[in-house]
């Protein structure tokens, strides 16, 4: 996932980190993911009813993370 591949400023303040939120408009679940300045940041918004198990789809998107990691060569991520 590649993000900005410089750095940014906001009101002449170098950026720290992103925080990643995407939209939630009529969605059941929105799954954002971003990198910057070396790290991977996921945001993720749920709707309950549309979700059951919300700590099962958590230890699907790790398994899935953790597969991604080791693919690319990036170890434990």
């Amino acid at each position: 996932m590649r993000g900005a591949t410089i750095t940014t400023y906001v009101a002449g303040s170098q950026a720290q980190r992103m925080i990643v939120m995407g939209p939630v408009a009529c969605t059941a679940m929105n799954n954002t993911t971003l990198s910057y300045d070396w790290t991977l940041e996921n945001g993720m918004i749920i709707y309950p009813v549309a979700v059951e198990d919300p700590g099962a789809l958590r230890d699907c998107l790790d398994a899935a993370y953790a597969d991604l990691f080791e693919a690319a060569g990036a170890g434990d991520g």
